[in-house]
């Protein structure tokens, strides 16, 4: 990765990094700050109420990002349960809209142990807004769902 990352997380730092060991801790966090430019986690404040996904869309306009960069965005799976199918569909739709425009390379990264037979079979069908979406299954039974949602070739 170059500097022109960047790299959001829907989660407050300590819960982000929880599941990693203390010395797998410091090197993902010297990872991150080595390869992106801007890091955000979410305000402890924020965790207290419920996000509304299918709305992030108007916060990424307070962004400042360069053309042809790219914005990774860490989402636990959770965050996908109460949306109805048009919500779905309003975020990426929204999201790709944003991306395409701004000439930003959108990555998302959902992450859970349920991803796999709640949120992938609803994923597959949105693939006017989606350029692809690659999982990865973990030993421990704890799945990541990559989704590329725009970027041109040479951006990602």
């Amino acid at each position: 990765m170059d500097s022109t990352h960047s790299f959001i997380s829907l989660v407050n730092k300590e819960h982000y990094f929880s599941v990693l060991k203390k010395e797998e801790q410091q090197k993902h966090l010297s990872y991150l700050i080595k390869h992106c430019k801007k890091i955000w986690f979410l305000n402890e404040l924020k965790v207290q109420s419920k996000i509304k996904i299918h709305k992030l869309i108007n916060e990424f306009k307070y962004i400042i990002l360069s053309r042809q960069s790219n914005l990774i965005i860490s989402i636990p799976e959770n965050h996908f349960y109460n949306l109805n199918d048009t919500q779905i569909v309003s975020f990426f739709k929204s999201t790709a809209s944003w991306s395409h425009a701004n000439k930003i390379c959108l990555k998302i990264i959902i992450y859970g142990d349920k991803i796999n037979s709640l949120i992938k079979p609803r994923l597959i069908e949105l693939n006017q807004y989606i350029s692809g979406i690659s999982s990865i299954n973990a030993i421990n039974k704890n799945n990541i769902t990559i989704i590329l949602v725009s970027g041109a070739i040479n951006m990602v």
